[in-house]
């Protein structure tokens, strides 16, 4: 999810976002709990190396 969200702000170059999540789980009774800060910074640090890669595929390709 955060790599969709962030690859979909990139391409507007909006003003910066915070990413907030949150999950609904059987364990929690189905009710909205937010994703703790550890863990979506952790799921933003993979994401934005994840489109980086992606990013330099794509400049390694144009250059072919």
């Amino acid at each position: 999810m955060a790599k969709i969200i962030h690859t979909l702000h990139e391409e507007g170059k909006d003003k910066p976002f915070e990413l907030e999540m949150g999950w609904l789980t059987e364990a929690n009774g189905w009710e909205f709990v937010q994703v703790p800060k550890e863990t979506i910074a952790a799921s933003e640090k993979l994401a934005k190396d994840e489109i980086a890669a992606m990013e330099e595929e794509d400049d390694e390709d144009d250059d072919e």
